[in-house]
């Protein structure tokens, strides 16, 4: 009986192993995706864009503007572009609330590799970690910075990363609600307007890529945002378009 019950507990003990391994592993990717990521925006033209991207994404603001502005417009669909943004903006607050359920911090910064021709003083806005998220609480750090002597102070004391491109408006990051609202527009707007279906997803995707390029959100949160975004709009599509549906697409 006893060898019994410890044959069982070897075995949920290789199994919580595997699973810390597979999890580790994973975690292990999204941070170097990110650290990738991340370096991209030491390159000023990369960074600004990067930049605006992520401000006119915040609250879902381009978005929600976006299907006003057409709901102003499109007077014969008014009501579809209205239920639409709607949709947008639902799925941009069902984000938050996971968000704050998850409760994942965001990435203070991506971990940072010293450039091949000079030393690690050489590279602006070297930072460590206690640095990184000190920052990140706060005040985004403008690309093209000099290292503080703080952070010449701590050189030893851990891992370097890049700082954070922008500040953010929660500490949270699970799931991404710039990506939510960018997935959820490309969807519900694209069902509206069939010209914009190849135009949106290159915009949602651009602007969930400038999140991972300024350093506040993992590749995951990212992913998991556009899943969340996508199958909202596609649980309200139905709803959206009702009023089009046998009524000569009129809708005012």
């Amino acid at each position: 009986m006893t060898d019994a019950v410890d044959t069982g507990c070897a075995g949920h003990s290789e199994a919580d192993r595997g699973w810390a391994a597979t999890a580790g592993g994973w975690l292990a990717a999204d941070r170097r995706l990110l650290s990738a990521m991340r370096e991209c925006g030491t390159q000023p033209e990369i960074a600004a864009v990067a930049r605006a991207l992520s401000f006119v994404g915040e609250h879902g603001a381009l978005w929600l503007a976006a299907g006003l502005v057409h709901a102003a417009a499109d007077r014969r669909r008014r009501r579809a572009w209205l239920r639409a943004t709607v949709v947008v903006g639902g799925a941009h607050l069902v984000s938050v609330g996971v968000k704050r359920v998850v409760r994942r911090a965001r990435p203070g910064a991506a971990p940072y590799s010293p450039p091949p021709n000079g030393t690690e003083a050489d590279a602006p806005g070297r930072m460590h970690q206690e640095d990184a998220y000190a920052v990140h609480a706060t005040h985004a750090v403008r690309p093209g910075a000099r290292a503080s002597k703080r952070d010449e102070a701590h050189r030893s004391s851990g891992p370097a990363v890049w700082p954070p491109l922008v500040s953010t408006a929660g500490r949270y990051s699970f799931p991404s609600s710039h990506a939510t609202s960018a997935a959820a527009a490309a969807v519900a707007f694209g069902a509206l307007l069939p010209a914009a279906r190849r135009l949106l997803p290159p915009v949602a995707a651009a602007m969930c890529v400038s999140r991972l390029v300024v350093g506040v959100h993992y590749p995951t949160d990212i992913a998991a945002g556009a899943a969340l975004g996508g199958l909202a709009a596609h649980l309200g599509h139905r709803w959206t378009l009702r009023p089009l549906a046998g009524g000569g697409g009129h809708d005012e």
